[in-house]
């Protein structure tokens, strides 16, 4: 990685304080790729329900999306410089809740929870494609192409170039807090390298160790077992707000706060659900619970930043993610059948043969790595007291270094980064972040809901009476065109 113990307030290539890391130039790429793996993804989601033939590349397209979101949004909580602008944070509310909205409405529908959604049957082609746009299912399309497009107008302005640094370093704040005991006339004073408390912390001179010790032996027990601000955020700890970005807001941790013990909960649920036949069904509603969670978890830290993630932390939520992503890839493999020849078959009469054969399957690996995942947040939360004394304690300092928001001269005082953004007025949303935020909810709801109408329409009026229908088998969703087509296949267990 890099020298931990090297002075970071002279270099743009990372920004370590507190023993945390705030920023890491080499991760910045890596959140772009994710974005746009984001972006195309959605695009391909979009084309695929235009031809009966790629119907069943869409809810793979669909899980790649919501994937390459969680890393996208991970990512960022190491590339901190200044925060995120209030246009950025309105628009990304609506990629979640779009998210949100509409990947609940699709379950509902596909779960077949409110039958008879089409309130017309007759013959008129224009009322039949209203009908059909007021169902769950066009819903579930306007309200993620609203998710879909706040996330890819971001994209296509964000231009694929090497230049980011880490330009900036926490400055504690002209205000004494339970961090920093601020008097009058001391003047800036950075926050330092080393947090004296690291002796304490489990990861303390191990992390290696420690990312080890929390991947494979979770994996091995589980085998056997908004607002505006105008104030000079230096003088509160309530919320830092420069350059017109807000990096932390002591609101936000309390949202923060309850979508990580939902995560938890909801894991925690998902593993009790499999023990009775009875609470089955309720397994795939709480792992959708999870992820959601999850990702609203991780949105709403970037907005708490204060110094940065320690590196124990870092490499547990690095399990975090990669569990969650192998395991939902299995289950996804599973429930599609992809690999069911290959998977290992013992026909003998040995329990503990038995057992093993179950336990090198696809579903078993799906819900191995899943506890990873799991145990990786839970254990996070475990640790974390439900205070109230959060505090928005640092401000944002140039480094003693020139990059390309700040010419350092020599012997100059350490400057926090100012409150305004000399190029504000350039942004779309410069000074009314409000009307933003309703032009990128209605508008692309609207402008779906409009092409939805029409597309249906035009084809009902050239399909001749062709008809998809969508059946549930064994927990696998296909389209089918024919409306001939019948399934018959015996139940069984989960």
């Amino acid at each position: 990685m890099f020298d931990t113990n090297a002075d970071s307030f002279t270099t743009l290539e990372h920004t370590f304080v507190l023993d945390s890391l705030s920023c890491w130039r080499a991760i910045y790429p890596s959140h772009i790729a994710f974005a746009y793996i984001t972006g195309i993804s959605g695009i391909i989601c979009m084309v695929t329900r235009l031809h009966a033939r790629l119907y069943f590349l869409h809810s793979w397209f669909g899980k790649v999306y919501i994937i390459a979101m969680l890393w996208a949004t991970g990512t960022p909580l190491v590339i901190h410089t200044k925060g995120l602008p209030t246009g950025v944070i309105y628009s990304f509310i609506w990629v979640l809740v779009g998210l949100t909205l509409g990947w609940f409405a699709i379950t509902l529908h596909m779960k077949r929870v409110f039958k008879g959604e089409k309130w017309y049957t007759g013959r008129n082609r224009f009322l039949n494609a209203c009908s059909e746009m007021c169902t769950l299912k066009a819903f579930h399309g306007c309200i993620m192409f609203v998710s879909w497009i706040n996330i890819a107008g971001r994209i296509f302005v964000t231009p694929l170039t090497n230049d980011f640094e880490c330009s900036t370093y926490p400055a504690y704040k002209n205000v004494k807090s339970k961090i920093f005991d601020y008097k009058n006339g001391t003047g800036i004073q950075l926050v330092p390298t080393h947090d004296p408390n690291y002796g304490r912390a489990p990861w303390a001179n191990g992390e290696q160790r420690w990312a080890a010790i929390m991947s494979i032996g979770p994996y091995v027990g589980a085998f056997l077992t908004i607002q505006m601000f105008e104030a000079d955020s230096s003088l509160t700890l309530e919320y830092t707000f420069v350059y017109d970005s807000l990096s932390c807001s002591r609101d936000f941790y309390w949202w923060h706060i309850v979508f990580a013990y939902i995560t938890a909960i909801s894991g925690f649920l998902c593993m009790v659900t499999r023990i009775h036949p009875r609470t089955r069904f309720l397994h795939s509603w709480l792992g959708k619970l999870y992820i959601i969670a999850m990702l609203w978890a991780t949105a709403t830290s970037i907005v708490i930043h204060n110094k940065g993630l320690p590196t124990g932390v870092i490499y547990s939520f690095l399990w975090v993610m990669l569990g969650l992503t192998a395991g939902w890839i299995a289950i996804t493999l599973h429930m599609k059948g992809v690999f069911k020849r290959r998977q290992a078959v013992y026909q003998g009469s040995n329990s503990f043969m038995k057992a093993l054969r179950e336990m090198l399957t696809l579903k078993a690996f799906h819900g191995c790595v899943m506890f990873v995942s799991w145990i990786n947040i839970a254990g996070r939360i475990f640790v974390t007291p439900l205070r109230s004394d959060f505090e928005c304690y640092s401000q944002p300092a140039f480094k003693r270094i020139s990059s390309k928001h700040y010419n350092y001269t020599a012997g100059s005082p350490i400057e926090f980064v100012p409150a305004r953004d000399p190029n504000y007025l350039r942004a779309p949303w410069a000074n009314s972040e409000q009307r933003w935020a309703a032009l990128l909810s209605a508008g692309p709801l609207v402008a779906a809901f409009v092409f939805g109408l029409v597309y249906l329409w035009v084809s009902q009026s050239r399909g001749g009476g062709k008809k998809e229908i969508e059946v549930e088998v064994d927990g696998r969703v296909a389209d089918v065109e024919d409306p001939n087509f019948i399934v018959s296949t015996p139940s069984r267990s989960a």
